[in-house]
């Protein structure tokens, strides 16, 4: 049997058609896949960046409280014979912990720079302490996801006594006067704390203000 030529003509038509739609739908299929893939991966590289955010904030918040531990064993330690809180100055004694002194009204350079710097500071010149609890260097498989690149570090510097007039105060971070003599009685020390994420890339820093009796102010029996 022998078929017209315009409908073989047809025929092939038709497979080249359907050809053609294939590899438009193919060509769809690829690029669905690809912004697909492209889209976890922003999420994926978002999360981890919240991720590294929240451990640093984490370290950060453990070494003010680690500044704040120090302040509260050295008031401990403290009593009227030796003259105020037992953490001695960094500019004599050179021993950690110790706490910084201003001179003449002037921020210790140290304390500058550590509070203000935006890359991390060497550990062996900063000046500051590291936080005593791990953070860095977890072995145990439940804790490696929480490892720092760094131990969290912290200074403390020494604010003065508060004197209790109207303007320049710390906030909520001055005390009552328990002996109600007018003399200041509270003594103000800024710990500022700075800790790394995750990886190296991320950068965080708090600080916060500790109010201490000042101990020869202070008479225990009122």
């Amino acid at each position: 049997m022998r078929f017209p030529m315009q409908h073989l003509h047809g025929r092939s038509s038709q497979r080249g058609a359907v050809l053609f739609v294939a590899l438009v739908f193919l060509l769809l299929l690829t690029l669905l896949g690809v912004t697909a893939s492209s889209t976890s991966i922003l999420q994926e590289r978002m999360t981890g960046g919240m991720r590294n955010a929240h451990l640093a904030g984490i370290g950060t918040e453990s070494g003010l409280r680690g500044g704040e531990v120090d302040l509260w064993a050295a008031a401990a330690r403290s009593n009227t014979a030796s003259g105020g809180i037992a953490i001695p100055p960094c500019a004599s004694s050179g021993v950690q912990p110790c706490r910084y002194m201003r001179t003449n009204g002037i921020v210790d350079q140290r304390v500058e720079k550590f509070r203000t710097a935006t890359a991390w500071l060497d550990p062996g010149t900063d000046g500051a302490k590291a936080y005593d609890q791990d953070m860095s260097t977890q072995t145990d498989t439940t804790l490696l996801t929480s490892n720092l690149a760094s131990q969290p570090r912290y200074m403390i510097e020494d604010l003065g006594l508060d004197t209790g007039d109207c303007c320049g105060n710390m906030g909520g971070a001055i005390l009552g006067a328990p002996q109600g003599s007018g003399a200041p009685s509270v003594h103000l020390y800024r710990v500022t704390a700075r800790s790394q994420g995750a990886s190296a890339a991320l950068l965080r820093a708090a600080e916060s203000v500790f109010g201490a009796n000042s101990v020869t102010n202070f008479n225990p029996g009122n």
